[in-house]
């Protein structure tokens, strides 16, 4: 009965294409069934002339409401049996392991926070083969998403395998909240 439909910044819906060719699960037509549209993975610097230009893009209907939302990383990394503060990371070297669609926002903050590392990037769902979990088991410290954190840990020593927990920021959430809760109770 509420449909949201999610695009992400760097890659709006209207700029991709349908599965093969595209990310795309349905066509863009079906677009016009959202109530809201956010567009997600938004830097922290989006200006307002930013925001009206991806509305004027988006073209969204009357009925539309358009919010944007942006990746707040945690200041502390989680293993299995332990926690710290990432920024004790910048003592030590360690490998960033990736297994997702879109590493760039990762990448984007771990390099503005000053973090020295090296980045294996792997296609998003890889699975990953014997001979990569021996490569990573040789490595001093594995930092990786906790999607991929969840498909390593059973093979990945749990004393050097560390995850970075992320929370998507809804701005304007107070009025993304009333959307959702008068839809809620209408219902």
């Amino acid at each position: 009965g509420f449909n949201i439909l999610l695009t992400t910044y760097d890659k709006l819906y209207i700029n991709d294409f349908s599965l093969p060719t595209g990310d795309l699960r349905e066509p863009k037509s079906g677009a016009k069934r959202a109530d809201v549209i956010v567009v997600t993975k938004c830097p922290n610097t989006l200006s307002s002339d930013e925001k009206n230009n991806i509305i004027t893009l988006l073209k969204p209907h009357r009925k539309q409401q358009v919010f944007f939302s942006t990746i707040n990383y945690s200041d502390t990394i989680y293993s299995i049996e332990d926690s710290k503060p990432i920024e004790a990371l910048k003592k030590e070297q360690f490998t960033l392991v990736t297994g997702i669609a879109n590493a760039a926002p990762l990448l984007n903050f771990l390099n503005g926070q000053g973090f020295v590392f090296e980045h294996l990037n792997f296609k998003d769902h890889h699975e990953f083969t014997a001979a990569e979990i021996e490569k990573f088991n040789s490595k001093s410290i594995i930092l990786t998403t906790e999607k991929d954190f969840t498909r390593l840990r059973s093979g990945v020593n749990s004393s050097i395998l560390y995850y970075l927990p992320i929370e998507a920021e809804i701005l304007e959430k107070e009025k993304f909240n009333k959307l959702v809760s008068q839809f809620v109770t209408s219902y």
